[in-house]
């Protein structure tokens, strides 16, 4: 990537500015121009929240070489921002670098403008809770097992829809565990009140998206995550995780709902609660979920971000940031490759 970069300005292209993704550090070999790190995720979090014994009051911190990788990365930039406070937390405390925020600008998508997959799916006239995206550990699929039964026990007529690519885990005795199966056999008697629809393309997706009821997202971690920004942009409820992000957008009980993370009861009590709402205070919270994300409009967010731009161009040149933080990142990950005698990115594929 370096050498792609310097052949463009050695060819009379003028770079103002390099923004890198934070993901397995491609900004450590920076070039002295005004570089920003959009720092999107945190390794070692992500990687612990998708194990089933995560514990969520833990504080994760790098112990791998792409950790190390981007954590360097990010001790290097002249800027870092993150959509996420709470990743932004989390790698301020990682890398002693300030993680300023700004928000990502929604786009809206538009749907198929047919409702076949409707009829294709079985969907058609049915009432039913949707969980879209990814479905594994880090999304909050145990979770979901865990609280199906209560769930589907308590809104008698109510189907729970999953929409997107399924991810399997591995339990404590080793074993493979397949999230659909999980909570299948979780839902007992109920199970034929669940279906599993596979990824969709977008537009089918919005079609599902739009005629739920409202939806459910108990992840154990997320960056301002797109299916709640989608959701909450058609007027939807979302039921979201304290502590995973969701709180940047929902207010809870006005824009949505949140719960606790792991916590099963709580998760089946604050579904019935929502279940049992009037359409018309269904219809306010999902406007006010609207109203939420409208502030994320591309007009509002792109100013911002422009001027950031310029405001790192302008206070360029800065010193490489080479304090305990940076010094301690190096040795550490010069350990683990003499340790392990790989380069980082194979101890990544491994």
């Amino acid at each position: 990537m370096k050498e792609a970069l310097c052949k463009k300005i050695n060819e009379g292209e003028k770079v103002d500015l390099v923004q890198y993704s934070n993901f397995m550090g491609y900004g450590i070999d920076r070039i002295d121009i005004p570089t920003v790190v959009r720092v999107s995720s945190y390794r070692p979090l992500l990687r612990a929240a998708d194990r089933e014994d995560f514990n969520i009051w833990e504080k994760y911190k790098s112990i791998k070489v792409p950790d190390f990788l981007e954590d360097i990365a990010v001790m290097k930039a002249d800027a870092i921002y993150s959509p996420s406070y709470l990743i932004a937390d989390y790698v301020k405390e990682q890398t002693g670098r300030t993680v300023d925020i700004m928000e990502s600008p929604y786009y809206p998508h538009k749907n198929s403008g047919y409702t076949s997959v409707m009829e294709e799916k079985g969907l058609k006239g049915k009432k039913y809770i949707l969980t879209f995206g990814s479905l594994k550990a880090l999304k909050g699929a145990k979770l979901i097992g865990d609280s199906v039964y209560k769930i589907l026990d308590c809104c008698s007529d109510l189907y729970w829809v999953f929409a997107g690519a399924e991810l399997e885990w591995i339990n404590g005795e080793g074993e493979k565990v397949i999230p659909s199966q999980y909570i299948f056999d979780k839902a007992k008697e109920y199970s034929d009140r669940l279906l599993f629809l596979g990824k969709l393309d977008q537009g089918s997706l919005l079609d599902v998206v739009e005629s739920a009821m409202f939806c459910v997202m108990p992840s154990r971690i997320d960056n301002l995550p797109n299916t709640c920004i989608e959701a909450m942009a058609l007027k939807k409820v979302v039921i979201g995780t304290m502590g995973a992000s969701f709180e940047q957008l929902i207010e809870d009980g006005k824009s949505g709902f949140l719960t606790e993370r792991e916590n099963a009861d709580m998760l089946a009590t604050t579904v019935c609660r929502v279940y049992k709402m009037t359409d018309k205070e269904l219809s306010d919270i999902g406007m006010r979920a609207k109203v939420r994300i409208e502030e994320m409009s591309p007009d509002k967010i792109l100013e911002g971000l422009i001027n950031y731009y310029r405001s790192v161009i302008d206070r360029h040149p800065t010193s490489i940031r080479e304090d305990d933080f940076y010094h301690c990142a190096v040795e550490r990950y010069n350990e683990i490759v003499l340790q392990t005698g790989v380069d980082g990115a194979k101890q990544y594929l491994l």
